[in-house]
C-alpha cells in the first residue's frame, strides 16, 4: 500500500505570535543583560588616553586686506 504524501502544514500568524509570547521573558531579558554588561564594562575600565584642545584666536588681517592707494 502506497503512502500518500501529507500536505505541508501552513504557518499561522497567530501561532507565531503565541510562540514568541512563550519566549518573551528571554527575548526581553537578553538585551537588558547585554546593556547592563556593556555599561558595567564602560564604568569599570579607565580611559586609555586623554585629549586636550586649544583654540588660538589671532588677528586675521593680512596685507591683502588693506587698500592699496596708487597715486
Amino acid at each position: 500500500m502506497a503512502r500518500l504524501a501529507e500536505a505541508p502544514s501552513q504557518i499561522n500568524l497567530i501561532d507565531v505570535i503565541r510562540g514568541i509570547g512563550r519566549w518573551k521573558i528571554l527575548l526581553l531579558s537578553m538585551p537588558l543583560i547585554g546593556l547592563f554588561v556593556g555599561e558595567s564594562v564602560l564604568l569599570v575600565n579607565k580611559p586609555s588616553y586623554q585629549s586636550e584642545a586649544q583654540v588660538i584666536v589671532q588677528s586675521l588681517a593680512t596685507p591683502f586686506d588693506q587698500i592699496n592707494q596708487c597715486a
